[in-house]
């Protein structure tokens, strides 16, 4: 089984909620249970600083093991926090235009000691304008 590609977009100083559902390749859900996740943001593969980084071991990430189902979050005020990088936006379709800020993979290491990477992409950022209030 490959790692599925899928890009994210973060709207900058809003909530960053996603979950995902981990099934095999003929549809069917994988039992997730016992099992830790790791994901992880960097400009470039070879930098050693990460942009984000979420885990089950900071609490960031969530398991609902028998289900497949993985559940990350970011408040407002971390995606707030995270810098506009240098250059031009890209445009993003209907979303408007963002900041590319990387690629990203999520690695699960299963119950077994198994490490295993079910999706892999790019992550884009899209500006906050408005101040909170």
């Amino acid at each position: 089984m490959s790692a599925d590609i899928f890009h994210f977009v973060i709207e900058q100083g809003s909530d960053w909620v996603r979950q995902v559902v981990i099934k095999n390749d003929d549809g069917t859900v994988i039992n997730l249970a016992g099992a830790t996740a790791q994901l992880q943001v960097r400009s470039a593969p070879a930098n050693t600083q990460t942009v984000i980084s979420l885990s089950t071991a900071d609490g960031s990430m969530t398991l609902d093991g028998p289900n497949g189902k993985l559940k990350w979050s970011m408040s407002g005020a971390q995606t707030a926090a995270i810098a506009v990088p240098a250059g031009l936006p890209i445009p993003l379709g209907p979303k408007g235009s963002g900041y590319l800020l990387g690629g990203y993979d999520l690695l699960v290491k299963d119950a077994s000691g198994r490490l295993i990477k079910y999706l892999t992409g790019n992550v884009y950022l899209i500006p906050d304008y408005t101040r909170p209030f």
